[in-house]
């Protein structure tokens, strides 16, 4: 649709501003639980539809100072490449908790064992799609680390940013 054209036009503009050290960004207190809790809500619907169980955890209140518009498309699309890697009848889960000095945002998918073995190479824009390599490139340019690993049931992707 044309709402989702736009987001990727952004994402990509986005993208060549951070890698040419041009993206502008505006730094104020955020409260991350709520961005995370927002953006989870608004994909219930769609999780529900592909038979996904959407669990967006119990996002306390953690704020950091950061880009709260950039936050927003990374947890995006996080959370839209947690839902694309789950199979029906898998499960999606999304926290948030600190950690010292960092709030971690960790999008868990219900893809099988194994499942965070191509993610590494889609951080680095090797992969199928933009997302991964959207929220690399911004979480970057936020002081952020992407961290991935796997567990029994998929893959977890945590977004460590400074706070």
């Amino acid at each position: 649709d044309v709402r989702t054209m736009g987001e990727t036009l952004e994402d990509l503009r986005d993208v060549a501003a951070a890698e040419a050290g041009r993206l502008r960004l505006e730094f104020h207190d955020v409260d991350v639980g709520a961005i995370v809790t927002l953006v989870a809500t608004s994909y219930t619907d769609l999780a529900a539809r592909k038979g996904i169980a959407l669990d967006p955890g119990s996002a306390e209140s953690i704020v950091a100072r950061t880009d709260e518009r950039r936050l927003t498309r990374i947890v995006t699309n996080l959370l839209i490449n947690a839902l694309q890697a789950t199979p029906p009848e898998g499960r999606v889960a999304v926290r948030v908790y600190p950690r010292p000095a960092v709030v971690a945002i960790a999008a868990e998918a219900g893809a099988g064992a194994g499942a965070g073995a191509a993610i590494p190479s889609a951080l680095d824009g090797n992969g199928s799609g933009l997302g991964l390599r959207v929220a690399a490139v911004l979480g970057h340019a936020l002081g952020a680390q992407l961290a991935v690993g796997d567990t029994a049931s998929g893959a977890v992707v945590e977004l460590q940013l400074p706070h």
